[in-house]
């Protein structure tokens, strides 16, 4: 973490858990992960690709995958997958809304949710 975030934290600071990143070392970080990333493709596509014998993502596999979408199986299982999704994202909205209203502090609420408007009318 930087010196901000370190101040900003309650825990006493300790040299070893600050880094200040420089511009230079942000770019020579971001070159290592990257050409880190080409060097391990070329071993997993001799393993995957050519030892097990898998099928390469191309066109035509991805234009497969697609149409199978369309059958009346897929239909039903892309339809049945929708509605899953759709199940959690509101248990998982419903229980944040929860902790929000209800384990928040006193800047928690409706009075400091502006998109009602409470607040923004006595701030007008």
């Amino acid at each position: 973490m930087s010196d901000r975030i370190s101040d900003q934290s309650g825990e006493t600071r300790e040299a070893q858990n600050i880094k200040n990143p420089g511009l230079g070392w942000m770019i020579g970080f971001l070159y290592i992960v990257s050409f880190l990333g080409l060097f391990s493709v070329v071993p997993l596509r001799k393993i995957m690709i050519i030892d097990y014998k898998l099928v390469y993502p191309s066109g035509t596999a991805s234009a497969h995958l697609i149409n199978s979408f369309h059958t009346p199986q897929g239909a039903k299982l892309a339809k049945r997958q929708v509605k899953t999704l759709g199940k959690f994202f509101m248990t998982s909205f419903s229980w944040g809304f929860f902790q929000w209203f209800y384990t928040g502090g006193e800047g928690c609420g409706f009075m400091s949710f502006p998109t009602m408007g409470l607040q923004a009318y006595k701030q007008r």
